[in-house]
């Protein structure tokens, strides 16, 4: 590492780590295996109390190892970027390895690309023996990217390699974010960059079950929390037309009502079904509502679910506390009552630039007979 070609730009590599000295060696030798030399490597211990300490200083002597007290991921990328002295900055989670010539295909590529500020590149997937499992799914995109970034997440954060000019308009990451701090990171780093993709994969990404991004339903409720305060926020700028943004929110909405249903937290979830079809209607959205509040409010559950519980209660399994909205139990919950509560709860969650203009007429509107036309 730190070979000096005089024209190979400086690369700060910052690894983040707390807890995983079973895989942070591996994650640490792909970095000194790069092809590409002029590079510094940068391990932000996040509290760890395991061996990695030892591990880094046996393994990379020549590595900048900063320990700090457990604050999360995005406060420990935060730390890097600050100690960080190069001119593009490259990512890698302590779980996480590169390809060999993973540097040296980005560097040349920015190089080569002046108007790029990001690149990017395809993935695979390994399990905790380091088996290949999948690929790269999600499809890729270039240019402004910030329409696409709403509607999917397809960048891998130890894929990635950044401009420390982009990086010094961005700003930090957000330290409030547990997790999908890098979505919201890259959200605001496509108003001020082109992003460029490679298909070739370059790093592989470990799936395992105590990985962070395990906590499906935490990420996808704070996915639509993100996304939604990104809308608000950048609603004026003309990076994202608003029937994307609506249809974008409508999805994560709906993705996070299904995550928490699969969690029986019913009422939470209805919420979020509420906010799906406020920000884009679909009879899918209001009929997962309409079965979420039911359950919240403690009715009988339909069909599989219903014959599963019926199946439990036969061998004597207890059946999961119902989770609740606080409302009384004599509420009317039709699917035209349960929508005007619901979503009219979520009302105040939405910017006020994305809210329409001509409100939805009432039911005593919808009731009162049109005018005839006669010939």
């Amino acid at each position: 590492m730190n070979a000096t070609a005089g024209r190979d730009p400086l690369v700060s590599v910052i690894l983040p780590t707390y807890n995983r000295e079973c895989f942070l060696g591996e994650s640490i030798r792909s970095v000194i295996g790069q092809t590409y030399g002029n590079l510094e490597l940068i391990v932000v211990d996040d509290g760890s109390t395991d061996g990695s300490a030892d591990l880094v200083a046996s393994i990379a002597p020549e590595a900048r190892y900063v320990w700090q007290a457990n604050r999360g991921p995005a406060d420990a990328r935060n730390r890097g970027l600050l100690e960080a002295r190069g001119d593009l900055i490259a990512f890698l989670d302590s779980d996480d390895a590169w390809h060999a010539e993973k540097l040296a295909r980005q560097v040349a590529f920015l190089a080569a690309h002046p108007s790029v500020g990001v690149v990017y590149s395809a993935r695979r997937v390994s399990d905790e023996h380091g088996r290949v499992i999948g690929g790269q799914t999600k499809r890729m995109h270039s240019g402004r990217v910030t329409e696409a970034l709403l509607q999917s997440v397809f960048i891998t954060m130890p894929s990635v390699v950044v401009r420390r000019s982009v990086v010094d308009r961005v700003g930090s990451f957000d330290a409030s974010l547990r997790v999908t701090e890098d979505f919201e990171y890259w959200l605001r780093a496509s108003l001020v960059a082109e992003f460029a993709a490679m298909g070739l994969p370059l790093v592989d990404v470990r799936r395992w079950p105590n990985r962070l991004t395990s906590a499906k339903t935490e990420g996808a409720v704070t996915r639509y929390a993100t996304t939604l305060r990104f809308c608000r926020d950048h609603a004026d700028s003309g990076a994202f037309r608003r029937e994307i943004a609506e249809r974008a929110l409508a999805a994560c909405a709906f993705r996070a009502g299904r995550a928490l249903s699969r969690e029986r937290l019913y009422g939470p979830a209805a919420t979020m079904f509420a906010a799906s079809a406020r920000h884009r209607f679909t009879l899918r959205a209001a009929w997962h509502g309409w079965l979420a509040r039911r359950r919240a409010l403690g009715a009988p559950e339909y069909k599989v679910i219903h014959w599963r519980a019926t199946r439990e209660a036969a061998n004597g399994v207890a059946a999961p506390p119902v989770a609740t909205l606080g409302e009384p139990p004599d509420r009317a919950t039709s699917p035209r009552s349960w929508w005007g509560s619901a979503a009219d709860r979520m009302e105040s969650l939405r910017p006020t630039a994305m809210r329409r203009e001509v409100d939805s007429p009432s039911p005593a509107e919808l009731r009162r007979p049109r005018p005839s036309v006669r010939e």
